[in-house]
């Protein structure tokens, strides 16, 4: 399930670039799967044993993103 979606510019090799991120939280086998896409290319994929650890780590990223300027859809 996706959580939250942010569009922005990434700066990769100096040329700024639009782009999305999706982040989306899953229970898995063996507690729960962070994944974040940066324009469907997986840059995050991480399981985490405790949901709490996962939405802090969920919630920092989008944090971090909305300070550097990234929004909403």
């Amino acid at each position: 399930m996706i959580l939250w979606r942010l569009r922005g510019y990434t700066d990769p090799g100096g040329e700024f670039q639009g782009g999305e991120v999706e982040c989306s939280l899953e229970r898995s086998e063996d507690g729960y799967r962070l994944l974040v896409a940066h324009d469907g290319e997986f840059q995050v994929h991480e399981s985490h044993a405790s949901i709490d650890t996962a939405r802090g780590k969920r919630e920092a990223l989008r944090a971090e993103l909305l300070k550097q300027g990234w929004s909403e859809p």
